[in-house]
């Protein structure tokens, strides 16, 4: 009896110090919370909190077919487990709206009606977004937790919540729904998060690797960044269009790529530097990138300046172009050139006698001085003009008719 006695005592003990662990402990949902308050103080100087959180696994079809046409829906980016979802509610729309460009939060008026969020908002959410993740993905406990929210950051604005759903591949998500007070009262919104799940076959093999296969922790920077994951992306070429172009892109379009685009693919950073040239194929039916050297990447045809390597700034242009083929060119300022075999004879043909003009000249004609003698008003007299003959005289007028009397 007293064994027992004994036993429960022990397993209340133990149940209560568990509960005091999780109580203290900094999981995904706390994490969120907190990182929250201090995302927007430090984006926005803007005052959140989270007043509400709850924490499921749900399929993305459950959460989208309840969402309002309002909803400001972000897809998101995550390292290796597919795009994850941020369902944003018009009300924290608005007010983060308002903070970014006024600077200060405006209460609603009442009655108003919330608009439709446009990419100009969704620009203007997604730094909050981004910090908030940045915040959240260091702080829990559990490697599990810290898996599920690091790396995530702002994708894309969605149009519709149907082309979110297709976007969202995974089986199952985590779904966070986040009630959020904004400026102590002034407003409130939603804020819903979907992020795929993480398996429990990544989670071991990345616990395993920080434990460097044998339960001690790395001992150097070397074995520490050995066993750090990163992202690279794989860029065929690079084209130049215009924005009339690119704003008529839609689903199924094709694109023009260069020949070399397979022989010369550049393998990237996530911020789009490239690291490496590589000749992209497949392996064992799977997709691959050989990486080769610089010096064997390039190409016969002309170089760019976009294609000189990054470690250069001022790139030689290649010898080849400099080569100029010899010609027999004078030298400048020589006076003489002979053309070979001389110039031809021309022959000019004769040109007609100018015929002569019938009668003389005058010789008498007026000088300059002539012309300063005269008053204003007169004209110098024309020498060599013929005497005028004498005119006759005119008729006489005939007697005209007396005019009418007035007065009578």
């Amino acid at each position: 009896m007293s064994e027992t006695t004994s036993q429960s005592v022990l397993k209340r003990k133990a149940l209560a110090g568990q509960h005091r662990h999780q109580a203290r402990a900094m999981t995904a949902v706390r994490s969120l919370r907190v990182s929250l308050s201090k995302a927007a103080e430090s984006e926005m100087q803007l005052a959140m909190a989270a007043i509400g959180l709850t924490e499921a696994v749900s399929e993305p079809v459950d959460v989208l077919d309840d969402v309002d046409e309002k909803t400001l829906l972000i897809l998101l980016d995550t390292p290796s487990r597919g795009p994850g979802a941020a369902l944003v509610g018009p009300e924290l729309v608005t007010a983060i709206v308002q903070q970014q460009t006024m600077g200060r939060v405006i209460e609603p008026a009442q009655g108003a009606e919330p608009r439709k969020p446009t990419k100009t908002d969704a620009a203007l959410v997604a730094p909050i977004i981004d910090a908030l993740f940045r915040l959240a993905g260091e702080a829990p406990d559990e490697l599990e937790d810290r898996m599920l929210l690091r790396g995530v950051r702002y994708g894309a604005a969605i149009s519709s919540a149907r082309h979110l759903a297709m976007a969202l591949e995974a089986p199952e998500y985590k779904h966070f729904t986040l009630n959020i007070d904004v400026d102590v009262g002034k407003q409130q919104g939603v804020l819903q998060l979907l992020l795929p799940r993480v398996d429990n076959q990544s989670v071991q093999e990345i616990a395993d690797a920080e434990n460097n296969g044998n339960g001690e922790e790395p001992t150097s920077l070397g074995e520490t960044a050995s066993v750090l994951r990163t992202d690279v992306r794989v860029g065929l070429a690079r084209l130049r269009l215009s924005y009339n172009e690119i704003i008529q892109l839609s689903v199924g379009d094709l694109l023009d790529l260069p020949e070399e685009a397979v022989q010369k693919a550049e393998l990237q950073t996530a911020a789009g530097r490239r690291v490496a040239y590589g000749k992209l194929g497949q392996v064992e039916g799977r997709r691959a990138l050989r990486i080769v050297p610089t010096h064997q990447s390039t190409t016969p045809k002309a170089a760019s300046m976009d294609d000189a390597p990054s470690e250069s700034p001022l790139a030689e242009p290649p010898a080849a172009a400099l080569d100029l083929p010899a010609t027999d060119m004078p030298p400048l300022g020589a006076p003489d050139i002979e053309m070979p075999g001389g110039l031809p004879d021309m022959d000019l043909p004769d040109l007609p006698d100018i015929p002569d003009i019938p009668g003389d000249l005058p010789t008498d004609l007026p000088t300059d001085d002539a012309h300063m003698d005269l008053m204003p008003g007169e004209l110098p007299p024309m020498p060599g003009l013929p005497d005028l003959p004498d005119l006759p005289d005119l008729p006489d007028l005939p007697d005209l008719p007396d005019l009418p009397d007035l007065n009578s």
